[in-house]
């Protein structure tokens, strides 16, 4: 969705804040946001921050009508004509038109899926769906609309489904290996986030190696949408991990946390740029 490059910046303090915000809560995002172009860094941080706070509620809130309560806020404090009274709102209502807040609404209503009860291979999917807005805001660069992201898949890309775009299959990858990341974390409610583990979870491996895959024979999008979109493809960090933690041991697998899996993790700052710069060349989307 198009952002007007003619809005004014949001304070300094509140965009630290809102980086230091999605480092605590998505590494990922965050390494991959400092690759970006610096004007470019406020926008991703942003709508990488909102994503995780919006995508985590199920693992923060003890009771399913909380989480709700919680989107209800959101999708409000994308309406209203002024921003929230915090860093995230700011940042967000600096960087986004009005046509861009309301069209990540949809978003946010889709994330009530998460509370809903655990996910089978078909309701994963469904959900997938639901990241599509946040996705279109993400890949549109300077204020015009990725036409790109809407080209038709090949048949063996669309796996039998009509109709398929480049913007599905970026949802697909970057939805699952969510998904992965947190299956091991029951939330907070107790229930568990996949249904009739492990067939369930091995289902979903299997969907995103394939599609990343995929991925890779894909033409490569516009080269100022590449860091907006290295997320996705950091996703293939989290595939073998995910691998090797799904096929250990019952009692080695409990001590698996988030913090267990890429080397990214545990590497200084600087180290991880290099690493991840280094990883990524040449090797997806």
């Amino acid at each position: 969705m198009p952002q007007s490059s003619q809005r004014p910046p949001a304070a300094a303090a509140d965009v630290q804040e809102v980086s230091a915000r999605l480092r605590a809560h998505d590494l990922d995002a965050w390494l991959a946001t400092l690759l970006a172009r610096p004007d470019d860094r406020p926008r991703l941080f942003a709508l990488w921050a909102f994503a995780a706070d919006v995508f985590n509620l199920p693992w923060q809130v003890s009771e399913p009508a909380l989480g709700l309560i919680r989107l209800q806020w959101w999708i409000d404090a994308l309406k209203a004509p002024y921003p929230a009274p915090f860093a995230l709102g700011r940042v967000l209502h600096a960087w986004l038109d009005e046509k861009a807040r309301q069209a990540l609404q949809p978003f946010v209503q889709g994330q009530a899926r998460l509370f809903e009860g655990p996910l089978d291979m078909e309701r994963a999917a469904a959900w997938t769906q639901t990241l599509k807005p946040l996705f279109a805001c993400i890949a549109s660069a300077e204020g015009r609309e990725e036409t790109w992201l809407h080209e038709k898949m090949p048949k063996e890309v669309a796996r039998g489904e009509k109709d398929q775009t480049r913007l599905d299959l970026l949802c697909r990858v970057w939805g699952h290996a969510q998904l992965l990341k947190r299956a091991p974390f029951k939330r907070r409610s107790g229930l568990p986030l996949l249904a009739e583990e492990p067939s369930v979870r091995t289902a979903l491996l299997d969907a995103l190696a394939r599609d990343l895959a995929h991925m890779r024979r894909l033409p490569r999008p516009p080269r100022e949408c590449l860091a907006a979109l290295l997320p996705v493809g950091m996703s293939a960090l989290w595939l073998k991990a995910a691998r090797k933690a799904h096929t250990a041991a019952p009692s080695t697998r409990a001590s698996h946390t988030r913090t267990d899996y890429p080397i990214l993790h545990i590497a200084q700052p600087r180290r991880q740029l290099w690493l991840l710069s280094h990883w990524l060349r040449g090797k997806i989307i």
